[in-house]
């Protein structure tokens, strides 16, 4: 999954009063679509960021506690099991500051974070379109309208990170993880 982003294709939409409502749906698809997309590829693309950093970091804290160990047990002991030269633990400081500076010239523990909270708003931005466009639906006249209405507004109000109706039987709106689903 290489490929950047495209707008979406220029389909000719019925916008006449009878097919309104299925272009709607329609265009609202091709969003989510699109939006869904470019979340997986995040998914997907931090994985290889995140296993670098995490083996990088974790090589810095054990070659700076090794250099700190080193530094302060060598004189300590008066007759030690391993000779030592001078150097040593300047070299093993030396190596876990070029970890660092891989890191940090490579960008994989920024570039992780970075991932994951584009990953985050792009939820967060689908989850508030799911939220108004619900809202959106929840206007339009029919049967328990005015009750879907309500709560939508109080998942827009809240995140949309609450449950709104746990009544089983697939009827009710439901929220979960921030998405709302109309069942009925």
């Amino acid at each position: 999954m290489t490929e950047n982003l495209r707008p979406l294709p220029k389909e000719a939409l019925d916008w006449s009063e009878a097919a309104r409502a299925a272009s709607l749906e329609t265009l609202v698809d091709r969003v989510r679509g699109q939006c869904q997309k470019a979340i997986d590829w995040y998914v997907t693309a931090k994985i290889p960021k995140k296993r670098v950093a995490a083996w990088l970091r974790g090589l810095i804290i054990l070659l700076t506690s090794l250099a700190g160990l080193l530094a302060v047990l060598v004189p300590i002991l008066d007759d030690p099991p391993f000779v030592l030269p001078p150097a040593s633990i300047s070299i093993v400081a030396a190596l876990s500051a070029a970890f660092l500076g891989i890191d940090r010239f490579f960008g994989f523990s920024r570039g992780w974070i970075r991932y994951v909270q584009t990953e985050l708003k792009l939820r967060t931005a689908l989850n508030a379109f799911h939220l108004a466009w619900y809202r959106r639906c929840s206007r339009w006249t029919g049967p328990g309208s005015r009750r879907r209405l309500r709560r939508v507004q109080r998942a827009q109000a809240s995140g949309g990170a609450v449950r709104l109706d746990s009544s089983g039987g697939g009827h009710g709106m439901h929220a979960h993880a921030g998405l709302i689903f109309d069942n009925g």
